[in-house]
């Protein structure tokens, strides 16, 4: 009698644990807007900001808990794996690139050093700090940056 009060008990653990399991909320197709500050160190200094509006998905990573693709209309690119930080939440993995564009059309080479996204009210934010590289006009300039990713469930 006992062994199987023991194995009903697990059976209600078991079925509770597969009534929780369900699509990951991150998974989806957002509509965003980007911001990013461009900190220039060379050739001189001085800080330049950046905007673009577009299209992004979180889906299953290959490699990776997720794979993150945004595409921008005024041509940023960013394809970054993510790994699940919590239920509605990950972090990018650093050392990853992207193409960002700034207000005065020049195109950036970003490699990512750190960022993270968190998902509430089918709002997906998307935060990363990076370095930059690029020319513009043939001179060569460099520095670090930050962006961020706001994105409405579609």
């Amino acid at each position: 009698m006992k062994r199987f009060a023991m194995t009903t008990g697990a059976l209600v653990l078991l079925a509770s644990a597969v009534v929780g399991c369900g699509p990951d909320p991150l998974l989806g197709t957002y509509s965003y807007t980007q911001t990013a500050t461009y900190m220039q160190t060379v050739p001189q200094t001085g800080t330049v900001a950046g905007t673009d509006t577009g299209n992004c998905t979180v889906t299953e990573g290959s490699t990776s808990d997720y794979l993150f693709n945004a595409t921008g209309t005024g041509g940023s690119t960013c394809v970054l794996n993510a790994m699940q930080a919590s239920n509605l939440g990950m972090t990018i993995v650093a050392n990853q690139t992207c193409m960002f564009r700034a207000n005065n059309n020049t195109t950036t080479t970003a490699t990512i050093t750190g960022g993270s996204g968190t998902l509430a009210d089918n709002t997906l934010t998307v935060t990363a700090n990076f370095t930059y590289t690029g020319t513009a006009l043939g001179i060569n300039f460099a520095g670090t940056g930050s962006t961020t990713i706001i994105g409405t469930r579609r």
